[in-house]
C-alpha cells in the first residue's frame, strides 16, 4: 500500500510539473497581438489629476512587445531610465555592476515590455517581465519597473502592477515574484502597499552569514 501510495504521489508531481511547464511554454507563445488582446482594456490610461507645473500630458498609452524586437530608440530609453533609476543602488551593493550582462538581461528573447509613452511618444515607464518556472512553479518574474522621476507618484507604478496581476491570471501563473533592493526603500513601501511579501526562495532568513542586499517579493495570485 505504501509503495503505491508513494508512486501516485510522485506521478501526480510528475504531472503537475509537465502541467507547468507547458502552461509557461504556451505563455511564452502568446504573440504581440495575444497579449495586446489580454490588456486590451488597460492600453489607455489619464491621470485624474496631475501637477501642470511638473507634468503637461495626463494622457499615457501603455503597449506590450518583446525584448528583441525593440527598435534602437527604445532599447536606448529603456537601458538609459534603468541606469538613471537605479545604478545609484548598485554603486552602493554588494553586488557589481556590469552594464554589457545587464543589457543581454534586458533584451534577452525571453523578455517581455510593458511600455508607457506619453503623447509625444517617449517612454515614461516600462516593466521587463517574464513567463518563467520559479522553484517548479508558474510565475511571472518582473525583472524591472521603472518610471521617470518627473512622471513619478502618478499611479504608473501601479498601474503597471495591476496589468502585470491581471497577465498573470490569464496565464494561470501561480504569482508574480521580483528582487528588490534593501536600499531602495521608496520601492519596498511601494511593493508592500500592494501586498507583496517576502517569498518562500527568500535568503535572509536562512541560516547563513551571508548577507544579502535584497530581497525576494511575490504575490500570489
Amino acid at each position: 500500500m505504501y509503495r503505491k501510495s508513494h508512486r501516485y504521489k510522485r506521478t501526480i508531481k510528475q504531472k503537475n510539473k509537465n502541467d507547468y511547464r507547458c502552461l509557461v511554454n504556451n505563455a511564452k507563445k502568446l504573440s504581440i497581438e495575444n497579449l495586446r488582446q489580454q490588456i486590451s482594456s488597460y492600453l489607455s490610461y489619464e491621470v485624474d489629476k496631475v501637477d501642470l507645473a511638473q507634468v503637461d500630458k495626463k494622457k499615457f498609452d501603455f503597449n506590450v512587445t518583446f525584448g528583441q524586437i525593440l527598435n534602437a530608440n527604445q532599447m536606448r530609453d529603456i537601458f538609459e531610465l534603468f541606469e538613471n533609476n537605479m545604478k545609484s543602488f548598485y554603486d552602493i551593493s554588494n553586488s557589481s555592476y556590469d552594464p554589457i550582462e545587464k543589457r543581454a538581461e534586458l533584451f534577452h528573447r525571453d523578455s517581455r515590455y510593458l511600455l508607457v509613452n506619453d503623447t509625444t511618444d517617449h517612454i515614461v515607464a516600462y516593466s521587463h517581465f517574464r513567463f518563467d518556472i520559479d522553484f517548479k512553479l508558474p510565475v511571472i518574474y518582473i525583472y524591472e519597473i521603472q518610471v521617470t522621476k518627473a512622471y513619478q507618484n502618478l499611479r504608473l507604478g501601479r498601474q503597471i502592477m495591476i496589468i502585470l496581476e491581471h497577465l498573470c491570471q490569464l496565464n494561470k501563473m501561480k504569482k508574480l515574484i521580483l528582487t528588490v533592493k534593501k536600499s531602495n526603500v521608496h520601492a519596498l513601501k511601494f511593493y508592500y502597499r500592494l501586498d507583496y511579501r517576502k517569498d518562500t526562495s527568500d535568503p535572509n532568513d536562512s541560516d547563513t552569514e551571508t548577507e544579502y542586499d535584497y530581497f525576494i517579493l511575490s504575490k500570489t495570485i
